[in-house]
């Protein structure tokens, strides 16, 4: 009977433990790469899920200035049907430092007219009526005279439900602001949102629009 050979026996040994290691790294990397892939997968999703929620437009590159009172960021904009919608204009108030109040409605002609709208600026329509309770947010602000302030609008998912993919509409911005510094500055007020002082005191307002197109994607 023959012995096996010493060094063979050995080359054996080395083989096996050497397959052994190799499994175990192998099992090792596979473990890590899944778990990269996973965090990869989740924060993808987290990233998108942020996104989709809220869709906000960069401000304005060019200033309001005093011959042209309103600067928009675009004079067209499309509106993800479902989503929330912000958007920032920039104002500059030509009168005395006080309050000065935004904001917003669209065209009749469009079904974009019963549902994008702020509070203080309901639509005029001559047939049908608005969607109560869903108002584009907006505020007034205090603007110092000779200057030019950011108003920010949120148009709200509420507003642009799936009905109205494919809309497109005229829409206004609106300014109402005051002649004086004295009492509360103007606002936007009554069922046609008209704009007037906001205070016991008689004083002079003026009223600033720009017209925007909306798009429901």
């Amino acid at each position: 009977m023959r012995i096996p050979e010493i060094n063979k026996i050995f080359n054996v040994k080395r083989s096996k433990k050497a397959s052994l290691s190799l499994s175990i790294n192998a099992i090792v990397v596979l473990v890590l790469a899944i778990s990269m892939l996973g965090l990869g997968l989740a924060f993808t999703k987290s990233m998108f899920k942020k996104f989709g929620e809220k869709l906000t437009v960069p401000p304005p590159d060019i200033p309001a200035t005093q011959e042209d009172p309103i600067s928009l960021p675009s004079d067209e904009m499309e509106v993800k049907h479902g989503e929330e919608f912000a958007f920032q204009v920039n104002f500059y108030n030509d009168h005395s430092s006080n309050y000065v109040d935004a904001g917003m409605r669209c065209s009749e002609g469009s079904e974009l007219a019963k549902y994008i709208y702020s509070k203080n600026s309901p639509p005029d329509l001559s047939s049908g009526s608005a969607v109560d309770g869903i108002y584009v947010l907006t505020s007034k602000q205090k603007v110092q005279g000779g200057t030019q302030k950011s108003f920010k609008f949120i148009i709200p998912k509420k507003a642009t439900p799936t009905t109205l993919t494919g809309e497109i509409g005229v829409c206004e911005v609106r300014f109402c602001a005051p002649d004086k510094d004295t009492g509360d500055g103007a606002e936007f007020t009554g069922t046609g949102g008209i704009c007037d002082s906001d205070s016991a005191e008689a004083t002079t307002v003026h009223e600033y629009t720009k017209q925007v197109t909306i798009k429901i994607t």
